[in-house]
This record gives structure tokens, C-alpha cells and sequence, in this order.
């Protein structure tokens, strides 16, 4: 229980009004009168200007509770770029973000956030000037981007870059001269960004770039070897005496140490010049697929599948990770002024890692990145909630009140997993490619190949109705088990289409929806199907997902053109939200038929009335962009987000387990649509039966309407106030119960 506390108070005359706080809420709990003035009397000297004081102050002081709380994790993320400035912050690129480190990785803070669709390779490079800005180059058309206030804030600087589609690589000289390598070549800017001007005179595709204490510039280029410039850019020579005859070896990496020295990362082992690249000589060929490399702290560290170390100038190396805990490419390597080195990897649940002690040990350092696209969930065991994440190794488990997402993907080795199911025996199911289909008998602590039936078929969905029969949507075919998934049979081959969802309604009648935009039922586990030919979604665009209310109303989501719903059994149907920029279109219904949907960039959004009216649900929720929403059995709505982590409601939505040990308190919620034209509905809960009001005044604090004036029951309730005879403008509506005032503000728009 969050205890009453005073935030402020109001004076007359004549009596105090106190506002307080209860569970995070702002109300008006009680006016004390002073000793000779009861509460009857005080309620009579009310007058109109104290109520819009009120109101005003209340707009001002007490903001809409948030909807969202953000869960610890999972934490992780594909690390493409690192970056350390001289007071030690760290920042690092990431498919969808950029994170900054101010305590040496310990913890992250998101840095930008993108709110257009799903860009993958997003910021692979990442430089800092003499001043302290920073520069970020996308792999995903958006050309570069810059701060000037040490990450918090980024703008674009892309004059004269016209349409670049990778940024590879960026470097600075000693004269804050910017340099970045793409497709098309280098492009260099003289005035921090302002504009660029391609170096047209060497048009090949640079992937790395590193310069000299002297201001040489060198470039490592795809199969057409290495490239120096020492007049800044202006005029480039081939360098690749000693590099292989045929160019065929692709150039990954470079780093330059104190001494000068030039060391490049290949795909076929590491090169080294000690004559400013004039001559190169292969200093380890066992080493493949040297993604990055650094030489700032003395020793060279090399990052392929592992890092690895050298302390004589690269003559020798060893592997220095085994005791990481992942084995994947490390695509970025730094090093602080202390001499700390940061490993990022190329795989979500990896991450990045930190090692103080040259490399000897190495320590996760995740926590605040969460930039992996959570793409489903599951509820298995009392309090365990299971998420899947758009990518390989990708199983999260959080246990609640746990402090974190633990990975649970023991035995998923090479693994892509699409689809999460449970059965009541709370088996788990993990649909897969190439392995088909995975089972964990243990609660995810283990996972076992279960696929006898199957092949390597890929499983992007998984299904499991109340007879514990599983349902497996492969490649054109639907594949179910009636023995726990040790045994699948076909049961629905589509010719020139694959199978994209499944539903159940009370009946366990089933419904498929494919790709091209058709669903077809099943009442018979199976056995036969027809199809729901009332249904086709416009264009034949790809059916996302199908939910079922109690009621058996169905829910169609139809890739970019919005949300359909049947109320006869799919005879008829009609469209109730239209989200035609989605491609990603949730549906999650609670156990008294409220729906929550996301619709794309615009967020989530709720309807308690069958999907006739929506109004949005997003207050807390940074990223709007949701892939996946879910229910506990108690009403608590889990959210999936494109690159922000996992959200969940802040307390039940179905208000069963929304319960005060304080003697009342009462919950007003924002009016939907708002602002509105004529007609709006007004959402409250009460904790139990009193006499209630609720009325409608206008700024100045007279009374348009009364809306309730009787003994209202306990629970969750709404009213729609029709405002047709009343002109536009602000208003206010407050809720009496039990000497308990609540206000909101409400606008309406004619």
C-alpha cells in the first residue's frame, strides 16, 4: 500500500482542500474544516470560483497516471559501432539505437528513438571531433546524424550526400575534417557536416577507414584491397604490395597504434605494415573473418568469433574469451583511457561485454540496452512469463518480482525461433528454423528437438486448443499433434499459400488465417476445412493475427489496412480500425472483453465497447511501436517493442486485483475520444457502493450538466455525455463519492 500524502493544499476563508496522493493517484480526499464549520457546511460554501482554483490547479498537478511500466529487459542488443570520448563516456550503435554509457557500461540510457518502421544495420558507425560532438552513419538510407549535447539530442546533416544507402565507416583528423566510406565511396565534409563533397575520383565500396598520426588516410575497400590518401582525400594510390595478388581478400577492420603501425582485419587473416603501408606482411592466417580490431590501449585486440590478443605488434596471438559466455562475431571493439576493452557482438542476446584486466576476464554489461524486437509471449507456470524475441537464441523468462529476463535457450544452438505455445501439462513449444520444432519439459530450462513428422519444415506459428492438441503452421501446411508434440501429422496442405495464425473459439472451432489474406475454420480439430469466403481481405494482404472474445466475436487483423470483426460467426464482417501504415497489427482481449490493439507507429489503443470506439493507451510507453501485446490470467498486459524492451500495464485491466487498504479512493479516467465531437464516454471505478456524482462544469466553474446523482455499485463503470446543445470549448468533470472529489479536463471540438 502507497501511503496518503499531502501535495498541496487550498485555502478560503473559511476551509482547507487537501490533495493528496494514493497509489500514484492525485485526489481529493477531504476538506478539513476548521473546528466550528462542519463538513455539510463547508460543502455549501463551495463556491464557483474556489471549484475552477481547483480545477486549475489540478490540471497542473496532476497529469494522467501512466498506463505502462517498463519490466527490467531483456536486456541485449546486435552491437555494431563503439565510441569512447575523453571523459569516458561510452556510446555504441545498435540495429535500431544509439546507447550512452556515463559510469564505464555498467548502465545505458537510450539515446534516440526511432519511430518509423524497423530499420535493420541502422548505426554502424560512430566518430567524435575535437569538440566533443558526435556523428552516427545508418545503414538504412537515413545518411548521417549529429549531437552537439553529448547524445541527448540528434539531427540530420545530409546536404550533399543524395540518397546514400550505407554508411560503412566514418573517421576525423586532427582538423575536424569528416570522413565516411559507403557504396559510392568516400564522401568528406570540412565544416562539421554542414556538407559534403564526394571524392569522386575513387569509386569503390569502402568498409573501413583509419588514419596516421600524420593525417594519412587509409582505406580498406570490398576486393579492391587498400587505398592511402595523404593530401586529405584529394588523391588516393593503390597500396597492397604483400596483400594478396587476386584483391579477392575482402578488408573487414583497421586500427593504427601509437608507434603508426597499420593493422587490417581481412577475411583471410591479418596484415600488418610498419612503413605506412608501402608494404604489408601477414601476421597471423589462421584468424578468419576479422570483423574489428583496435591497438588504442598498446596490446592489439582482434574480434572475430571470439577476441583474441596480441602483446608483440601482432606477431603472436591468443584467444582471450573463452570465458565469454556466447560465440558469435564481435563486429566492435574499443578501449577507454584506462585501458578497459568493450567487445560488442553481433547476436541480440549477447550484447556487450567489458573486460578491466586486458582482456584476462570478461563481464556482461547490458543492463538499459534493449534492442531486441519482442515478437510474442507466453504464460506458463504461476508468475512465469516467457517472451520471444525477433531473433536467434531469442527466449526470455521472467519470473514475478524478478529482477531481470533471464535467457532460457539451452539446446537451441543455430536456432531462429518464430512461435512460443504451452499446453496444461505446461509443456513448452518453440517453433524454429532450421531445426522445426523445439520442446521444454522443464519450464525453458532445457530445450529438446521434437520434430518427427516435421522435417526442418520452419514453424512460424503454434497454437494449442483445450484438448492439449497442437497446431503447427509450416511452410503451406498445418501439422498438429495429439500427443504432446512427439508425433505431427499434416492436416491442411494450401497449394500457393502458407497458413499465418490460428484462433480458437469456446467451441474449439479453429481459424486459419494465410498469407494471401483468406481465413479458413475447422470444427473438427482439424480434420476438415472450408473457407470463410464472406472474408477477404482487401489486396490480399497478409491476415497478421485472429483473437476470439468470450463472446465468440472474431478479430481479424489484415496487414496495413486496419482491424475486421464477425459477430455471427464471420457471416459478416466489418471493418472498426482503420491502420493502414501497420505491419504489425496485435490484438489481445482481456477476460471481460476489453480490446487492446497496436496500430503501428500510432500505439496502443483500447476499446471497452467491442471495438466501437477506440481511444489511445500510451501513456509511459516511450516507443509506440509495438510487435506483440498479451494478457496475464490476472489482466496484467504485457507489451513487445521494436527496440524499447518489454512494458506491462501498471496495474490489472480488468481491475480484479486493484485493491486499496486505505477506507476509499476512487479512480477517474481520461475521457475517449478527447478531444471529442458531441459524444464522449467517461470511464470510472469505485472500490464500493455509495452515492455518486458526476457532473460537467466549464471553466468558470458553473454547472453545465449532471451526468450521475444516484448510489452507484462498486466497480468498474462508464457514461457517455452527449454534448450537443453545448458550444465548443474546455471543460471539466468531476466525481464525488463519499466526500472524495476527482477532476479531469475534457475539450470539446464541433
Amino acid at each position: 500500500m502507497t501511503l496518503l500524502k499531502q501535495k498541496n493544499s487550498f485555502c478560503s476563508n473559511k476551509f482547507l482542500l487537501v490533495l493528496c496522493c494514493c497509489n500514484n493517484r492525485w485526489i481529493f480526499l477531504k476538506m478539513k474544516s476548521r473546528p466550528r464549520y462542519n463538513m455539510q457546511r463547508i460543502k455549501r460554501m463551495f463556491s464557483k470560483i474556489t471549484l475552477f482554483t481547483v480545477f486549475a490547479a489540478m490540471n497542473s498537478l496532476s497529469p494522467q497516471q501512466h498506463f505502462w511500466q517498463q519490466t527490467n529487459g531483456p536486456y541485449g542488443g546486435m552491437v555494431l559501432s563503439l565510441v569512447v570520448n575523453p571523459r569516458g563516456d561510452i556510446f555504441l550503435g545498435t540495429e535500431m539505437n544509439i546507447y550512452r554509457s556515463t559510469n564505464n557500461g555498467d548502465d545505458w540510457s537510450r539515446l534516440n528513438t526511432r519511430s518509423g518502421d524497423y530499420n535493420p544495420d541502422s548505426f554502424k558507425a560512430l566518430a567524435i571531433n575535437s569538440k566533443g560532438h558526435l556523428f552516427a552513419g545508418t545503414m538504412s538510407y537515413d545518411g548521417v546524424y549529429c549531437s552537439t549535447n553529448n547524445g541527448d539530442t540528434w539531427f540530420p546533416i545530409n546536404t550533399g550526400l543524395d540518397s546514400i544507402d550505407f554508411v560503412n565507416c566514418m573517421a576525423i583528423n586532427q582538423e575536424d575534417h569528416i570522413f565516411i566510406g559507403t557504396y559510392r565511396g568516400i564522401f568528406r565534409s570540412t565544416n562539421n557536416g554542414a556538407d559534403w563533397t564526394h571524392i569522386d575520383n575513387l569509386s569503390v565500396r569502402v568498409e573501413t577507414i583509419a588514419m596516421n598520426s600524420f593525417g594519412d588516410i587509409f582505406i580498406g575497400t570490398y576486393r579492391e584491397g587498400i587505398f592511402r590518401s595523404k593530401d586529405n582525400g584529394g588523391t588516393w594510390e593503390a597500396k597492397n604490395t604483400g596483400f594478396p595478388a587476386d584483391l579477392a581478400n575482402l578488408v573487414l577492420s583497421m586500427a593504427v597504434n601509437k608507434q603508426d603501425h597499420i593493422f587490417i582485419g581481412c577475411d583471410k587473416g591479418i596484415y600488418r605494415s610498419t612503413d605506412n603501408g608501402e608494404k604489408w606482411n601477414l601476421v597471423n592466417n589462421e584468424l578468419t573473418r576479422v570483423f574489428s580490431i583496435t591497438a588504442d590501449s598498446g596490446t592489439i585486440f582482434a574480434g572475430t568469433n571470439a577476441v583474441y590478443r596480441s602483446t608483440d605488434n601482432g606477431d603472436s596471438w591468443a584467444k582471450v574469451s573463452e570465458v565469454l559466455s556466447v560465440t558469435n562475431r564481435i563486429y566492435a571493439l574499443a578501449c577507454n583511457l584506462r585501458g578497459d576493452i568493450f567487445a560488442g557482438y553481433g547476436r541480440f542476446d549477447a550484447g556487450i561485454y567489458r573486460s578491466t584486466n586486458n582482456g584476462d576476464t570478461w563481464r556482461e554489461i547490458n543492463a538499459g540496452i534493449t534492442d531486441i524486437v519482442i515478437r510474442d509471449f507466453i504464460f506458463n507456470t504461476p508468475g512465469s512469463i516467457f517472451a520471444l524475441g525477433e531473433t536467434h537464441h531469442s527466449i526470455f523468462r521472467f519470473i514475478n518480482d524478478g529482477e531481470y529476463w533471464q535467457s532460457v535457450n539451452s539446446g537451441l544452438a543455430s536456432q531462429s525461433v518464430y512461435a512460443l505455445a504451452c499446453n496444461s501439462k505446461r509443456y513448452l513449444f518453440a517453433g524454429t528454423w532450421p531445426g522445426s520444432l523445439f520442446r521444454s519439459t522443464n519450464n525453458g530450462e532445457s530445450w529438446h528437438i521434437s520434430r518427427n513428422g516435421l522435417g526442418t519444415a520452419m514453424i512460424s506459428a503454434l497454437a494449442v486448443n483445450l484438448k492439449d492438441y497442437i497446431f503447427a503452421c509450416g511452410p503451406r501446411t498445418v501439422f498438429r499433434s495429439i500427443d504432446d508434440g512427439t508425433n505431427w501429422f499434416p492436416i491442411k496442405d494450401f497449394a500457393n499459400d502458407s497458413p499465418a495464425c490460428i484462433a480458437f473459439n469456446s467451441h474449439d472451432h479453429i481459424f486459419l488465417g494465410i498469407t494471401w489474406g483468406r481465413i479458413f475454420r475447422s470444427t473438427d480439430d482439424g480434420e476438415s476445412w472450408s473457407e470463410i469466403t464472406e472474408f477477404s481481405a482487401p489486396s490480399q494482404n497478409e491476415i497478421l493475427s485472429i483473437a476470439v472474445n468470450s463472446k465468440d466475436d472474431i478479430f481479424v487483423a489484415v496487414k496495413r489496412i486496419g482491424i475486421y470483426r464477425s459477430n455471427d460467426h464471420g457471416k459478416n464482417w466489418s471493418c472498426i480500425l482503420d491502420a493502414k501504415d501497420a505491419d504489425h497489427l496485435p490484438i489481445a482481449i482481456n477476460s471481460i472483453g476489453h480490446i487492446y490493439v497496436c496500430a503501428g507507429a500510432k500505439g496502443v489503443f483500447r476499446s471497452v465497447d467491442n471495438g466501437e470506439t477506440w481511444h489511445e493507451v500510451n501513456a509511459g510507453l516511450p516507443e509506440k511501436n509495438i510487435y506483440s501485446l498479451a494478457f496475464t490470467p490476472s489482466g496484467i498486459l504485457y507489451a513487445g517493442t521494436i527496440g524499447a524492451g518489454v512494458f506491462r500495464s501498471t496495474e490489472s485491466t480488468t481491475f480484479v486485483e486493484q485493491t486499496f487498504e486505505m477506507p476509499v479512493s476512487v479512480s477517474l479516467e481520461q475521457n475517449f475520444p478527447n478531444p471529442f465531437n458531441v459524444t464522449t464516454t467517461i470511464p470510472f471505478s469505485l472500490p464500493n457502493s455509495s452515492f455518486t456524482t458526476l457532473k460537467i462544469y466549464n471553466t468558470m466553474g458553473a454547472e453545465i450538466v449532471t451526468l450521475i446523482s444516484e448510489k452507484v455499485e462498486k466497480g468498474v463503470h462508464s457514461i457517455k455525455w452527449n454534448a450537443n446543445n453545448v458550444a465548443s470549448g474546455i471543460y471539466y468533470y468531476r466525481l464525488c463519492f463519499d466526500d472524495i472529489f476527482a477532476a479531469k479536463k475534457l475539450i470539446l471540438l464541433k
